[in-house]
């Protein structure tokens, strides 16, 4: 009986961590060696999430080559046209957000886009999350004017829990980029957890009756 109970509770104890495992999101799938620049203009899928750039043209997301000088290797989000880009799990499950890196994009004097400062701007960016289609959080994220372009900077994100989507607004120009999204499937029961749990209860109350019964 002992066992039983401990097996019942190990299962359930686990079937919680396997679904609130974090998954960092880092584009590596995106790194190339070269100096190139690739517009998105359309979803990604990495790990399990859905990125979609809401406006995808002109310029709204975006990857570097390893080689280039606007912080190689990782996703560069623009603010051209003032876009936005929205994440969701591709299981629609719900899910929290916890951390990023995050860095203003670089746009040097001969860059085709336009300088690399504007005075006085901090860049600026806007995190929203929804349930259900209703807003039920947000979070500004500012960068000094003088944070240095292309450093990333570690935010931690404050009750972006149990969410169905992230939009990412970003609204000063040049723009931001951003690396190691950490995400992870809220740690909701399925109905597989509750189905384990009650299965292990009926277990443990059939063996009870066959030891009343015998005695």
């Amino acid at each position: 009986m002992k066992n039983i109970v401990q097996f019942i509770m190990l299962s359930v104890i686990l079937a919680f961590n396997i679904q609130a495992k974090a998954t960092v999101i880092d584009f590596e799938s995106l790194s190339k060696s070269d100096d190139s620049v690739t517009f998105l203009t359309g979803s990604y899928i990495d790990s399990g999430y859905i990125f979609t750039a809401e406006n995808p043209t002109p310029y709204s997301f975006a990857t570097v080559g390893d080689l280039h000088p606007r912080f190689g290797g990782s996703t560069s989000f623009s603010t051209f046209n003032y876009t936005s880009i929205s994440i969701k799990n591709t299981s629609n499950a719900y899910f929290d957000f916890t951390s990023w890196d995050v860095a203003p994009v670089f746009l040097g004097q001969n860059d085709p886009f336009g300088p690399d400062r504007i005075v006085g701007v901090d860049y600026q960016t806007d995190v929203y999350g929804f349930r259900n289609g209703e807003s039920i959080i947000m979070q500004s994220i500012s960068l000094p004017n003088d944070t240095p372009a292309n450093v990333l900077t570690s935010i931690d994100m404050i009750g972006f829990e149990q969410i169905d989507e992230i939009v990412i607004f970003a609204n000063a120009f040049p723009g931001i980029q951003f690396d190691n999204l950490a995400l992870n499937v809220s740690a909701v029961p399925e109905p597989s957890t509750y189905a384990l749990l009650f299965l292990g209860l009926a277990t443990i109350y059939a063996s009870k009756r066959r030891t009343k019964n015998r005695a």
